[in-house]
């Protein structure tokens, strides 16, 4: 199982605690509670099991200056490489959140879609890139579809043409 040194968990925690200078926090982005404790039943015994605060949905931030203090933990961490057991006790530390084994590499994956933009001097890459794949998939889609149904059905051998002009003729059908 993946560990970390006691000091190197204590200064993560500093890190993450301290507020830093000049930084503005906006109150509106922190984490809220409900100050409840649940009650929740147990088997038919009639007994109750204190859970512990319900937590609130967090919204996924666009952008880091938009992360309140465990999602900026969380980007920051992963960033560094650090394993996910150091992650998730980070994380329990800082909201008192007990969560899942798959929350939070979840959650990283829907916060790393938003922070992760395309680089300008790639977009003209990305264009021509995507442009040459749809047009190769395009030449080679009806000629798949003809495949796929010769080993299906083995019996009828479509050409590649027939079968895109049965699909637009379907598609006209089914628009009127």
């Amino acid at each position: 199982m993946e560990q970390m040194s006691h000091q190197s968990l204590e200064s993560m925690a500093n890190h993450y605690s301290e507020p830093v200078m000049n930084q503005v926090i906006d109150p509106a982005l922190e984490p809220t509670f409900e100050p409840s404790i649940p009650q929740v039943a147990v088997k038919d015994t009639g007994k109750t099991k204190k859970k512990g605060p319900v937590p609130t949905n967090r919204k996924i931030p666009a952008h880091y200056d938009e992360a309140n203090q465990e999602d900026r933990m969380l980007w920051d961490e992963r960033q560094a490489g650090t394993p996910w057991v150091v992650v998730r006790a980070e994380w329990e530390r800082i909201t008192g959140e007990k969560v899942g084994a798959s929350t939070l590499p979840n959650r990283y994956d829907r916060i790393r879609s938003n922070f992760s933009k395309l680089k300008p001097d790639d977009e003209a890459i990305f264009i021509k890139t995507l442009t040459d794949l749809e047009a190769k998939f395009a030449l080679e889609k009806w000629s798949k579809v003809a495949a796929e149904l010769e080993e299906q059905h083995g019996t009828i051998k479509y050409p590649p043409k027939v079968l895109e002009k049965a699909w637009k003729e379907i598609s006209e059908r089914s628009e009127s």
